[in-house]
C-alpha cells in the first residue's frame, strides 16, 4: 500500500480551510458526486480522503465511506506489530472510532504510531497517536 503513502504524501501540508486551497472541497464535491447520502463540506475529512484516494488507487474498500465506522468491516485485520506503512489505521475503540489515517511507523518506544492522514490539525500530514488509541489496523487488497 505504498502507493497510497505515495499519493497522500502529494498533498502534504494541504489545510483544511484558511488556506486558499480548494483540494479538500474538491474531494468532498468528489466524494458526493459518487454517493446517494452527501456530506456538507464542514465534514470531518480524514474518511472522505481515504474513500477517494482508495477509490483512484483500486483497493477495495468495500462499503466504506465517509464514516470512520464504516472502515471497521473493510480490508485484512494487521496485528500491531505487523503493521506496514500505509495500513489504514482506525482510531478510537469498538464503539466510537473518531479517525482514520494511513500507517508510518511505530515510535521507537513502541508507545505512539506515526500515522499520514487527512484532517489531522486541519491538514494532511504526519501526527503521533498514542498506541492505546489504535482501536484496528487494517490491509486493503487491490480489486482485480
Amino acid at each position: 500500500m505504498i502507493d497510497l503513502t505515495q499519493l497522500i504524501l502529494n498533498y502534504y501540508g494541504i489545510a483544511n480551510w484558511n488556506s486558499g486551497n480548494k483540494q479538500i472541497e474538491s474531494m468532498i464535491a468528489n466524494y458526493n458526486s459518487k454517493v446517494k447520502n452527501k456530506i456538507p463540506l464542514s465534514s470531518a475529512w480524514c474518511a472522505v480522503m481515504l474513500f477517494n484516494f482508495c477509490n483512484y488507487l483500486k483497493y477495495d474498500i468495500g462499503d466504506a465511506n465517509c464514516w470512520v465506522g464504516s472502515w471497521m468491516t473493510t480490508g485484512k485485520e494487521i496485528q500491531r506489530e505487523a503493521a506496514q506503512m500505509g495500513d489504514i489505521v482506525i482510531i478510537g475503540d469498538l464503539i466510537n472510532q473518531t479517525h482514520i489515517t494511513t500507517f508510518v511507523r511505530w515510535s521507537n518506544d513502541g508507545l505512539f504510531a506515526y500515522c499520514l492522514g487527512g484532517n489531522q490539525h486541519q491538514q494532511i500530514n504526519i501526527a503521533p497517536f498514542a498506541k492505546t488509541s489504535v482501536c484496528k489496523i487494517i490491509r486493503l487488497s487491490k480489486i482485480n
